[in-house]
């Protein structure tokens, strides 16, 4: 079996797009299942339908595809930026899914979708997510760096 060698470069940019990806469709779905939304301490999960462990999954998901990511490009330094990149890439991914049906002209008046992907977007990635994915970021650097 032959093996395949891919350069650095092109690893990290694949690594960052697959963890930026992951990432976003980790946050729409527990968005889609009522949590992660604004103002989250007037309406209870509950009274969504949903089930808590949405929320522990999704930060544990978070945590977990970020330390599999700093592990595969295992270079610290090259972690931390990265996850700014794939961080952005995850607010663009859920933006425009959650106005999509705006951008096509689906929903009247032109625009209302926007505004509320954006305050829905900042208020599901900020700021605890973003914490947890460097924390999972700094751990999986160590290990990949211990390890590979």
């Amino acid at each position: 079996m032959p093996i395949i060698s891919i350069p650095r470069k092109l690893k990290s940019i694949l690594v960052v797009v697959s963890w930026g990806t992951s990432l976003a469709a980790l946050t729409l779905g527990t968005m889609f299942q009522g949590l992660l939304l604004p103002n989250p301490s007037e309406i209870l999960p509950a009274s969504y339908g949903a089930n808590p462990l949405w929320l522990w999954l999704f930060y544990l998901g978070s945590f977990a595809v970020s330390a599999l990511a700093a592990m595969l490009i295992s270079d610290i330094g090259e972690s931390i930026v990265s996850i700014f990149f794939a961080y952005g890439l995850t607010a663009f991914i859920t933006l425009v899914v959650l106005a999509l049906p705006d951008f096509l002209g689906i929903v009247q008046p032109s625009g209302i979708l926007q505004q509320s992907a954006i305050l829905f977007t900042f208020n599901a990635l900020f700021p605890f997510p973003l914490l947890v994915a460097l924390v999972g970021t700094i751990v999986g650097s160590a290990l990949g760096e211990r390890l590979f």
